[in-house]
């Protein structure tokens, strides 16, 4: 299959991210209102509300609903009165003007009179750019707002998860949470980055499966991010910090990592916190790479197996090593020259040892270190 729309792939494809498209989904269709704890870097946000009523198909097509942005930060930073609001969008003046409150009348709320009147009639409002204060008067008046059928109109609130623990968005029957956090985790971002490297076709199977792994460490669930950076690595545009760098500079990625005390890869570029980064491109390089050399020395043992155990090698504390497989690279490289190696086979011992080695003692290994272990291991 060759995928054209990446960031549908992710939230259609990808099982974390369409998880979350499916509850959110469901919520609506099961006539509940959905609050929708997201992070502040939430990866291609318009794409996931696209999904959303593509998931919905069914029942838009039952009802003709219609999905309605809201953005508040744009449209009313300032409005306490969520009803009135919400009449003056979308009401005739007769409605808009008819509501009067009665004192000690909980049948008389506005809501209430929004159902009564089909103020929302066949509307979904997904309401967006909620910060702290307006995001509690948006979950007050949800939380209070009968719905009965989604033909009484329905919410989705775009919370940024921050606030969760604060506004407590639970406990209601016409309200029901769900959380990016606990749909989308890294290996969603790892297989996601796979897949498009392995459309691309190019270049050792070991090293798309470091870069894939690297851009997920390094990003965490910034899918939209991790796609950036493995888009400039894979075209052979520096080292990753470098690639970080650029991305930090790209006024479309400007409001990345901007949260008060983020710790979003972009963040820690723009902060200089360089020994941090250097320890996930570690991480990725160690788990990639220590495995395959690994399996490379065996191999490489089993081949002269006979000849290692007549041997009877010693290891560097003097004690005898009896399975030629507990030969580690340490003896391979100091007896190199002593056994019927060849010299690729010599070669290859000196490398490994020293990529080996570099990872043992927390170093990362050079992008041409790297292209010669990943050439290397693929041909072994």
């Amino acid at each position: 299959m060759i995928v054209s729309d990446w960031p549908q792939y992710w939230w259609d494809q990808i099982t974390g991210p369409h998880t979350l498209v499916e509850e959110v989904a469901a919520c609506l269709k099961n006539a509940r209102n959905a609050v929708l704890l997201v992070p502040d870097d939430l990866p291609w946000r318009h794409d996931m509300r696209f999904a959303v009523e593509r998931e919905c198909g069914t029942l838009t097509a039952a009802r003709e609903l219609v999905f309605t942005e809201i953005d508040v930060e744009e449209e009313c930073p300032d409005r306490e009165d969520v009803g009135q609001f919400l009449l003056d969008c979308y009401s005739d003046p007769q409605v808009r003007h008819g509501f009067r409150p009665r004192a000690g009348d909980t049948r008389n709320s506005i809501q209430a009179y929004i159902k009564a009147n089909g103020v929302l009639k066949n509307r979904i409002l997904w309401v967006k750019g909620l910060g702290p204060g307006q995001a509690k008067l948006w979950l007050d008046f949800c939380r209070e707002y009968p719905v009965t059928d989604s033909e009484n109109g329905l919410f989705v609130l775009e919370v940024p998860q921050a606030l969760s623990g604060e506004l407590a968005p639970a406990g209601s029957r016409s309200l029901a949470p769900v959380r990016y956090d606990d749909c989308v985790d890294v290996l969603d971002v790892q297989l996601f980055n796979d897949i498009f490297l392995r459309q691309k076709k190019g270049g050792p199977v070991l090293r798309q499966q470091y870069m894939a792994l690297l851009c997920a460490s390094l990003c965490g669930t910034d899918a939209e991010v991790s796609f950036a950076l493995l888009a400039l690595l894979d075209a052979g545009t520096g080292d990753p910090l470098s690639a970080l760098a650029q991305l930090a500079e790209q006024p479309g990625l400007s409001r990345r990592g901007t949260s008060p005390g983020s710790r979003h890869v972009l963040a820690l570029v723009r902060g200089g916190c360089q020994a941090e980064l250097e320890k996930k491109i570690w991480e990725a390089q160690t788990r990639t790479l220590f495995a395959p050399i690994e399996m490379a020395r065996v191999r490489l043992v089993r081949r002269h197996e006979s000849t290692l155990r007549n041997a009877r090698l010693h290891d560097k504390n003097g004690d005898l090593i009896p399975d030629p497989l507990d030969i580690d690279w340490g003896p391979l490289y100091f007896y190199r020259y002593s056994f019927d190696f060849s010299p690729e086979e010599i070669g290859q011992i000196a490398f490994l040892r020293a990529v080996r080695n570099t990872l043992a003692h927390a170093d990362c290994c050079d992008a041409q270190t790297l292209a010669d272990a990943f050439t290397q291991l693929e041909q072994v």
